[in-house]
């Protein structure tokens, strides 16, 4: 392992007007996380699951198409302004959910069919107690909800983002849950650190030099297990203990927070090893625990 110091980007950029929330565009993201993960899959020790997961993330792209969705109230800031019970009274995730077990009936959980016990487990995702509910039971509902959300998050109303430092936040402005990583963008953003949410997969702006889960600027440092440039690295927090992936798109424009973090478990298992616990959530592998 090494440990590299990195400038604060977000210093350098003072006169660069900051977009502190970067809304999802769903008719896409998920076909460009199926493709990715194919890419990361070759020669890859876990290559049979990467790609089941972008079967998964091919079936939602397909879905979202012609899924009849929740729309978002005019005006609405938060996908959370509609009670979690509400958004989940709505059909569209569950219609998702079925659509899904069609696309890949060899590999889904018995018990998809089951209203009850569905709303109940979404329910439990959605509360962080990932324990009560199996792993593969886990990705389809996940996948299905993020359908919903990223369509409600797609749809907020743009110039109400949070502005400014002062409210910069560690869960998801948009839905409040957990990131799965952060992304260092290239282009105009180039520099700049985004945490991204793995439900809504809204991306919003934290300065890279504190801690994305405790905001401590102490002991904040960068590991990556064979090169400077490597793609992906950790953020690990002496002060909080928790860490969490930075994915360099700046390095790899291809990179994508989600399908990166889950292509790199040896990363988290370095992390646990040097006594760190992960803060964020990937939907492809879910911890025992809420993070």
């Amino acid at each position: 392992m090494t440990t590299i110091d990195i400038v604060p980007a977000d210093e350098r950029s003072a006169a660069l007007l900051i977009e502190h929330v970067i809304w999802p565009d769903p008719l896409s993201l998920y076909g460009k996380r199926a493709k990715r993960l194919r890419e990361l899959a070759v020669d890859h020790p876990e290559a049979a699951y990467l790609e089941f997961a972008a079967k998964v993330c091919t079936a939602q792209q397909e879905i979202f198409a012609t899924l009849p969705h929740a729309n978002a109230a005019p005006g609405m800031t938060r996908a959370d302004a509609l009670s979690t019970h509400e958004l989940l009274a709505q059909p569209c995730w569950q219609e998702a959910l079925t659509r899904l077990v069609q696309a890949m009936p060899a590999a889904a959980p018995a018990g998809m069919n089951e209203p009850a016990r569905l709303v109940h487990q979404a329910q439990s995702l959605l509360q962080g107690r990932f324990g009560s509910v199996g792993q593969r039971d886990s990705v389809f509902l996940w996948a299905a909800l993020s359908l919903q959300w990223s369509h409600v998050a797609a749809h907020m109303t743009s110039g109400h983002e949070p502005r400014g430092p002062a409210q910069a936040r560690f869960d998801c402005p948009t839905c409040g849950s957990a990131p799965s990583a952060s992304i260092i963008p290239g282009g105009k953003r180039g520099g700049l650190r985004y945490l991204h949410c793995p439900l809504c997969e809204t991306r919003w702006h934290l300065v890279r030099a504190v801690c994305s889960c405790c905001g401590g600027d102490d002991e904040v440092e960068y590991w990556s297990v064979d090169e400077a440039r490597a793609v992906v690295k950790l953020e690990t927090c002496g002060d909080c203990h928790g860490y969490l992936k930075v994915c360099f798109a700046d390095f790899d424009a291809r990179a994508d927070p989600v399908a990166d973090d889950l292509a790199s478990l040896p990363l988290d298992y370095e992390a646990e090893r040097m006594g760190f616990l992960r803060t964020g959530i990937n939907p492809f592998a879910f911890p025992a625990d809420g993070p």
